[in-house]
């Protein structure tokens, strides 16, 4: 499956209904571990949310390496795991997978190695990458280096980052690189701010995105109004088949590498 962004969707006709649904893969849904949800009954109405706006998945992706958050890979698939089991027991019918929004630091890559890191859908091929809000560091380093580990790095809400407002030429380095870039949701409809809405659309008109999430810490961005709004702005901007493609097709490319990573562990050697 190739990577798309203005052209045809590629959801294969075999695929189930639940596979067509949408998939959000950036969300901060567990409870207890980051600024998401504090309670299990809180990410429960997340999870509520998520079914009555048509996800079939869900990425959950707390903050890892970041200041303020002691978040261990054991401790987000437990609380994964569990929050799947709920949403079984209450009918919901959402697949739950573990992941991390990893902050850009020192020795990410030696992390990753170690497994002290997640990746997303714990698929051991997609990192979410965070970077500081003031700055842009270089990332050539990063970026080959995980090509080398046949990694892909997506890069989370560069509409926020100040260094890429001023110079977006250095995220269209990026992309050339292999980068993936996931935009906010509220971005692209105003929530959060003019500055970020003027960015994230002007990446969307230039080619530049591949992924929309919802990056959501509460049932307020899962809203329908704010749902049909952000579809309509995208196939405003870039077409019907880029909403298709940035909301459904890409995130199930990442959703299915964590299952077929999962069906590898289960085969017999």
């Amino acid at each position: 499956m190739k990577w798309q962004q203005h052209g045809p969707s590629d959801l294969e006709s075999g695929w189930s209904e639940h596979e067509k649904r949408l998939t959000d893969m950036h969300s901060h849904l567990l409870p207890g571990l980051d600024d998401g949800p504090a309670t299990a009954e809180g990410a429960l109405e997340m999870c509520r949310a998520y079914v009555r706006r048509g996800f079939g998945s869900v990425i959950a992706t707390p903050h890892m390496c970041c200041p303020g958050y002691d978040v261990r890979p054991e401790d987000v698939r437990r609380a994964a795991e569990k929050l799947q089991e709920s949403c079984l027991q209450e009918g919901l019918d959402l697949e739950i997978l573990p992941g991390a929004e990893v902050r850009l630091q020192p020795g990410l890559l030696d992390k990753l190695d170690s497994g002290e890191v997640l990746t997303l859908g714990d698929s051991d091929r997609y990192v979410l990458v965070e970077l500081p809000r003031q700055m842009m560091p270089r990332l050539d380093y990063l970026g080959s280096q995980l090509a080398e580990k046949s990694m892909t790095p997506v890069l989370a809400h560069p509409e926020r980052n100040v260094g890429i407002r001023r110079c977006p030429g250095r995220l269209s380095d990026l992309v050339r690189a292999g980068w993936r870039v996931q935009v906010t949701s509220g971005a692209l409809i105003g929530v959060m701010g003019s500055r970020s809405m003027k960015a994230a659309r002007f990446f969307l008109e230039r080619g530049l995105v591949h992924l929309v999430a919802t990056d959501a810490h509460a049932p307020a961005p899962l809203s329908g109004e704010r749902i049909r709004a952000v579809e309509r702005c995208i196939r405003t901007i870039a077409g019907r088949r880029a909403a298709e493609a940035l909301l459904r097709t890409n995130p199930a490319r990442i959703v299915n590498a964590s299952r077929t990573r999962e069906s590898e562990a289960a085969t017999p050697a």
